[in-house]
């Protein structure tokens, strides 16, 4: 298990903090208020405040076990959350953002942020992330924060989207 740090300052007043037990309202309006938010996620939305704090839970317990979760916060506002999974010698991340944050460069700074920790911090080969193939957004925020495009995975991932295996691609830095 590694020590990963509570809080990762960027710049133009973005800060990733872990979650905290009293973060369920953002939980709520950031994952749960607008279903284009988690089209592209494997997980249900959170729906009620019960939902929102078992949520916040799993997220505390798996920091304890090489899965790390932020939020991240602009001007104290959660503007989106990152989580970061150590597997072997790589780690993947995945992220998502408030829709009144879309287009700010939150998703990128938060990725940058992530990864710049993680390759310096750990002894790993590489950052991972996959993303649906038709999420061009996702794809351009992985090529802006120096991510390559690997691999195509047909039939890959089942997102909200739809129920049935969707395209996707796989992006690694170095």
């Amino acid at each position: 298990m590694t020590a990963a740090p509570r809080t990762l300052e960027g710049v133009d007043g973005l800060r990733l903090d872990a979650a905290a037990p009293d973060d369920a309202e953002a939980v709520l309006r950031v994952f749960a208020d607008d279903p284009d938010v988690v089209r592209y996620v494997a997980w249900r939305p959170r729906t009620t405040h019960d939902q929102a704090e078992r949520f916040l839970t799993v997220l505390r317990d798996d920091w304890r076990q090489d899965r790390w979760f932020w939020f991240a916060r602009r001007d104290g506002e959660v503007a989106g959350g990152i989580i970061a999974a150590r597997e072997g010698d790589e780690v993947e991340v995945s992220y998502v953002v408030a829709r009144d944050a879309w287009g700010q460069g939150v998703a990128t700074a938060m990725v940058n942020l992530v990864c710049s920790w993680a390759l310096a911090a750990l002894p790993i080969r590489c950052v991972r992330a996959c993303a649906d193939a038709e999420n061009l957004a996702s794809r351009r925020v992985l090529e802006k924060a120096g991510f390559s495009l690997v691999a195509e995975l047909p039939a890959f991932g089942v997102h909200n989207i739809s129920p049935a295996p969707r395209d996707c691609v796989r992006y690694e830095r170095r």
